[in-house]
């Protein structure tokens, strides 16, 4: 799960946390995108920084340096505050399985309840490779 909400306050991060094949600089740019005044980002729970998030509503973190495990990014109203929202993105396992599910109709989307059999209705179908954990593992490759 990406992104976490806690009652008027939710964070969402970005990326995935997971080495991809043939990579071989581990820094990276984290971005967690929130709606509480500050941010907060822990790699496998030592802390990477505090930030204020910008207008734009998101905090950035330069040369976070991989290492297998989570990022978790936490929001809070202010330095050293409440913990409003927070979420974690874990380092996915091998791929064990290959889900597919139906994306539309989805009343979340607004695209209906169902798809009308006229010839003229579309549905898209969502694959994700998955870890034993049901976890998306992004770094996934038919090699």
């Amino acid at each position: 799960k990406l992104g976490a909400s806690s009652g008027d306050y939710l964070i969402y991060v970005v990326q995935h946390w997971e080495m991809n094949d043939g990579e071989n600089d581990k820094n990276r740019t984290i971005q967690a995108y929130t709606n509480a005044q500050m941010a907060e980002l822990y790699v496998n729970e030592k802390s990477s920084g505090t930030k204020m998030v910008n207008k734009l509503g998101w905090a950035e973190w330069n040369e976070v340096v991989y290492s297998p495990g989570s990022i978790r990014a936490v929001a809070m109203m202010s330095s050293g505050g409440k913990i409003v929202a927070e979420t974690t993105v874990a380092t996915s396992g091998d791929p064990v399985a290959l889900i597919l599910s139906v994306d539309v109709p989805s009343n979340d989307t607004g695209t209906g309840t169902a798809l009308v059999l006229n010839g003229q209705d579309a549905g898209l179908v969502k694959a994700a490779v998955i870890d034993a954990n049901g976890r998306v593992v992004h770094s996934a490759s038919d090699r």
